[in-house]
């Protein structure tokens, strides 16, 4: 963020002080802009951000920052999180070292392995390190690409099984959404024709008459109602049908005889058939309630199966000579060759003590964070069962970064890899859609849920407790008064976070040359 200075003159020399200002001062009003309009701020933003990139990530980074609070129009932010990219979000480095030898005599893996165990474990650096990057590129004549290939086969082959069995899965779910929703209005019918009031009994009634004449009686094929008014001028049937409640008011109906004879026994049969179609539909109603959960339960499942083999898949997918891979001279199709690229990205809290400790806001809290990224050019040479040791050319790039939590969400964040996305897409994306019909029919899933805390039992209150409360009261005030007395954890202010941002850059820079330089002595490299 941008610094605030005021200027004054003293002993012949100007000092700079800086002036804090409260970043979180005032919230903005949602605003949605029109399309031209917000191209238009985009547009802006963009201009100027490519400017400040060219000069300082950082600059460009906090640009953004203060673009992204004061933003509320959905568009504009989306394309400014689009333009947050890794290198970004991380600024420029505080401190950079490089170390460039061969490792033809001891492998690749334990210059990887040495340095991720004394970033975990060193007494003193002790930071919390993930592996962000982990990619390769083989020739296409070496043994190694065609042993990978072989085993990439094997994992595409089960993976596109479980992927098949996904896609109908999800497909019978869509379907037993379907019907679950034609039962809910059928049954609403059931309901209003139980109903006391006189209108609404009557309006389901001539709902399930229509229902009934359209799907039990015209099974009847000639004999059917419908029929026999259109084809054999019976036209008073379907109406005296629809009119005649019960069989005793057939009898007082000013209609032929021969009408009265069919129309009995088929309001008989309506009678009946509404009796008993809305028992069977409310228990089919909850038989497929309780397969959509099992269905649902079932995606999760095949969901968890297929993600490990996609991610193993993908991994074992060579990447394209991009970036740091990006010198294709070297991969000589018919050498057995390959360039293998890996990032480590270790984080740890900057604390605050002086003089007094500092609680910032959790999005706020300032980190020190050491980037290790290695490029091999290696000779994959094999030994026994099929394994292979890589030996070859490493490079080694040790950055120091110091940026706040909200910004390592987001990297740790950007780095997820595309194939967990695909997966995503496939099936939380299509749950999601379906969510609110899932929650209606009590198939998604209440992990998330709350239950309603249950009434505890309250203890029987003693007499004794009357006296251990004398006793307990001059203890608590004692206590009271000790924490008084304690420093208190002073508020949070911007001059206070730009001291925290300086004592976490000098502190960065000393871990970052202590873990270059032990590296250096430890492998019998000059060093100074």
């Amino acid at each position: 963020m941008a610094k605030n200075y005021c200027r004054f003159y003293y002993g012949h020399r100007f000092h700079n002080i800086y002036k804090p200002r409260n970043i979180y001062s005032g919230m903005a009003t949602a605003v949605t802009l029109t399309k031209e309009a917000a191209d238009s701020k985009i547009e802006k933003i963009t201009v100027k951000f490519k400017r400040l990139k060219k000069g300082s990530l950082t600059s460009a980074r906090d640009y953004l920052d203060e673009e992204l609070d004061k933003e509320t129009d959905a568009a504009v932010v989306s394309a400014i999180k689009k333009l947050r990219t890794p290198d970004i979000i991380k600024g420029d480095p505080v401190k950079t070292y490089f170390l460039d030898y061969d490792a033809f005599g001891e492998g690749l893996e334990p210059v990887y392995y040495w340095l991720l165990d004394e970033l975990k474990e060193g007494q003193t650096l002790s930071y919390k390190v993930k592996k962000s990057y982990d990619y390769f590129a083989a020739s296409e004549g070496s043994y190694w690409y065609g042993d990978v290939g072989v085993r990439r086969s094997a994992l595409e082959k089960r993976a596109t099984e479980l992927l098949g069995t996904i896609s109908v899965v999800i497909k019978s779910i869509i379907n037993l959404i379907w019907d679950l929703k034609e039962f809910e209005q059928r049954f609403e019918h059931y309901d209003n024709y139980k109903s006391k009031d006189g209108k609404v009994r009557e309006a389901g009634e001539f709902a399930l008459k229509s229902i009934w004449l359209t799907d039990v009686d015209t099974k009847k094929g000639r004999a059917a109602i419908n029929v026999l008014a259109n084809d054999l001028n019976f036209i008073t049937l379907r109406d005296a049908f629809m009119a005649a409640k019960n069989v005793d008011v057939v009898d007082k109906m000013d209609i032929n005889e021969r009408v009265k004879r069919i129309l009995k026994p088929r309001i008989q049969e309506f009678a009946k058939w509404i009796e008993l179609s809305d028992k069977e539909l409310r228990q089919r109603f909850k038989i497929e309630k309780t397969y959509l959960k099992s269905q649902v339960n079932a995606l999760e499942l095949y969901t968890r199966w297929v993600k490990p083999y996609l991610v193993a898949t993908n991994k074992l997918m060579p990447a394209e000579l991009t970036g740091e891979l990006d010198e294709p001279e070297e991969m000589v199709t018919s050498f057995d060759v390959a360039r293998v690229y890996i990032e480590l990205f270790g984080t740890k809290e900057q604390k605050w003590n002086k003089p007094f400790p500092v609680e910032l806001p959790e999005d706020e809290r300032i980190f020190k964070c050491i980037n290790v990224v290695f490029v091999y050019r290696a000779i994959p040479g094999t030994v026994e069962r099929g394994h292979f040791v890589h030996r070859g050319r490493v490079k080694m790039y040790f950055r120091a970064y110091v940026i706040n939590n909200r910004q390592i969400k987001e990297y740790e964040k950007s780095q997820e890899e595309e194939i967990m996305k695909f997966v995503s897409g496939m099936t939380k994306d299509s749950l999601d859609a379906l969510y609110d019909d899932l929650k209606h029919f009590d198939a998604a899933d209440s992990g998330g849920q709350k239950e309603s805390p249950k009434e505890k039992k309250k203890a029987p209150v003693f007499e004794f407790m009357k006296s251990a409360k004398e006793i307990i009261e001059p203890i608590a005030n004692v206590a009271e008064n000790i924490k008084q007395i304690l420093p208190k954890k002073k508020e949070f202010d911007q001059y206070t976070l730009e001291r925290i941002k300086n004592e976490a850059a000098n502190s960065v820079k000393k871990d970052l040359f202590l873990i270059y330089d032990l590296y250096k002595k430890s492998h019998k490299m000059l060093s100074w």
